[in-house]
């Protein structure tokens, strides 16, 4: 099928990204729900902490910031398992697990809102 007019393409290019802004809200959820899940949790702070962003449109396409603003999160998610036991990593393997399944969850999205065209 040939799309002939622009007006159309804009539609079309409206479609995809209202699809890909919604997939990658769930997706950020996803990450931010596991990563949550994966917190070494003393006092529950940092667990309760972990939160996603709005997606932004970049130069480079469209990303999502999921994390936490307590202070001590970073010495968390980098401290060597050697001194303190084992490591307390948990947001980037919370990325690294939900890669397939936020490919998925925008795919998704996309195409949900493409085939009410």
């Amino acid at each position: 099928m040939a799309v002939r007019r622009s007006g159309k393409m804009k539609e079309l290019a409206a479609k995809v990204e209202s699809g890909a802004r919604e997939g990658m809200i769930l997706a950020g959820d996803l990450i931010a729900q596991r990563a949550a899940q994966k917190a070494h949790v003393v006092t529950g702070r940092l667990k309760r902490s972990i939160s996603r962003g709005n997606p932004v449109r970049t130069a480079q396409g469209m990303t999502i910031a999921v994390g936490t603003n307590v202070s001590y999160a970073e010495i968390e998610e980098f401290r060597p398992g050697e001194k303190h036991g084992t490591p307390h990593s948990f947001l980037r393997p919370a990325i690294s697990e939900s890669k397939q399944d936020a490919i998925r969850l925008i795919a998704k999205r996309i195409l949900a809102k493409l085939v009410r065209l």
